[in-house]
């Protein structure tokens, strides 16, 4: 029981430790504010193993609008390889702090740029999702993490950035923050809990 339990905590601390990085883009940049529900975009990058990351990204919006770019970085900087695995598919940019969304984002300058097909055939639409694998020296969803740096006429400041059409209008959405993941800490109080249940259990 004491090696079931030893294993069980063992399995949770690590589930924590891998947790996924989430960017709910809801915050509303330039032009018009999409329609439907907030985060308009959510994307989350997931380690695979060290220098292999999944990257999901879905509209959240009604049917007829579509993704047209979406901007990300990488920290340190390298060129990364991007493969498609599902839904749409973008064509991919990218250098260190060499894009700003197509003049269309204005959220700064980003070192990775997507840009997804405009025909109804191809489009990154409200309720899709695309998917990429990325691979690149030492890479995990942590290497993500890293925000925007102004242009020198628009300030930076945002992990994610993404532009949003089809409703008669077009505007950017982005985000200045991630959804929370534990910190070490966090881990620690954890583990010290754990070995406190080990204890009781074995006085018992």
């Amino acid at each position: 029981m004491k090696v079931l339990l030893s294993l069980s905590l063992m399995v949770g601390l690590g589930a924590i430790a891998s947790a996924d990085v989430t960017f709910s883009l809801a915050k509303a940049i330039n032009g018009d504010v999409p329609p439907g529900p907030t985060p308009y975009v959510t994307a989350t990058l997931k380690t695979v193993s060290t220098g292999v990351v999944t990257l999901s990204v879905k509209n959240n919006g009604p049917a007829e609008t579509y993704i047209n770019t979406l901007v990300f970085n990488v920290n340190p900087y390298q060129p990364l390889n991007f493969t498609s695995i599902s839904g749409p598919a973008a064509t991919v940019t990218q250098g260190l702090d060499s894009v700003n969304g197509g003049n269309q984002v204005k959220a700064g300058l980003f070192d990775i740029q997507f840009m997804y097909p405009t025909p109804n055939s191809g489009r990154l639409s409200g309720g899709l999702t695309s998917v990429y694998q990325i691979t690149g020296n030492g890479i995990t969803e942590n290497s993500f993490l890293s925000k925007s740096v102004s242009d020198g006429s628009v300030a930076g400041g945002y992990f994610m950035a993404a532009d949003i059409r089809g409703f008669g209008g077009s505007g950017s959405v982005g985000t200045t923050t991630i959804n929370p993941v534990p910190e070490p800490a966090s881990l620690a109080i954890l583990a010290m809990g754990g070995l406190g249940l080990l204890k009781r259990r074995k006085k018992a």
